[in-house]
């Protein structure tokens, strides 16, 4: 089942495309890396997919009613401000808005999924980042949405808690709901993501598995760098070696 449908969608800064004609499908069972350097057009295709964004195309979600929209797809924007000094079990109840509030065990399974029940009862605004960023993850998830969209969601994590987000969203997606999450660190996208989704100067410029899609030549061209690529016992590796100069 399609989950998130683009035709074209083209989202302008001025007169500048900074998303440029983008189509694409996302399906059950995916978890999927947005990836490219900065200024590629992540957040403005995260965002103009879910109509946050004025933009031209189509986007199956942004044609959604808002309420329809809320059940459909829940979105984690880059950022982590936490405005009132709440329980970290109230901010994460905040995801059942579209359901009208209700939904404890959607609470508690969020809750344990990103490992903080032993903070439910602690001020969120007295966390440390990351531990709000967790927070944050954890409000989404309780939306329990088939499709989730996440902005950087492991940016300034530690790399245990990078790692089980991961996982997290790998589960989602086995579980056939689907993930798509900007991310910049390739190694852990060449690892966990079941596909992967390159933007270059606002154009998709590759799809598909992340052996596929992280060759030498796109590495070189789209990211400046070169990169080590290797398949091991525990999955696939990929980390950055340098810069092509």
């Amino acid at each position: 089942m399609t989950l998130l449908a683009l035709e074209n969608l083209t989202v302008r800064r001025g007169e500048c495309p900074v998303v440029d004609g983008v189509t694409l499908t996302i399906g059950e069972g995916e978890f999927v890396g947005l990836i490219g350097p900065n200024g590629a057009g992540k957040t403005s295709l995260l965002r103009g997919a879910l109509g946050l964004l004025p933009h031209q195309g189509r986007s199956s979600l942004s044609a959604l009613p808002p309420k329809a929209r809320a059940k459909a797809a829940a979105f984690l924007p880059q950022g982590r401000d936490i405005a009132w000094p709440v329980t970290v079990e109230t901010l994460v109840a905040l995801g059942r808005a579209p359901h009208g509030g209700t939904g404890a065990a959607a609470v508690n399974d969020a809750l344990d999924r990103m490992a903080l029940h032993a903070y439910r009862h602690r001020i969120a605004t007295a966390l440390s980042g990351g531990e709000q960023a967790r927070v944050l993850i954890a409000r989404a998830l309780a939306q329990e949405t088939p499709l989730l969209l996440a902005d950087e969601p492991v940016a300034g994590l530690d790399p245990e808690a990078q790692i089980r987000t991961m996982e997290v969203f790998a589960g989602l997606a086995a579980e056939g709901r689907a993930v798509v999450a900007s991310i910049h660190d390739l190694g852990l996208a060449a690892r966990h993501c079941s596909r992967l989704l390159m933007l270059h100067r606002g154009q998709l410029v590759a799809d598909g598995p992340p052996a596929e899609v992280l060759t030498d030549r796109r590495l070189a061209e789209v990211f400046g760098i070169r990169g080590f690529h290797a398949d091991t016992p525990d999955g696939p590796v990929f980390q950055p070696t340098g810069v092509v100069r």
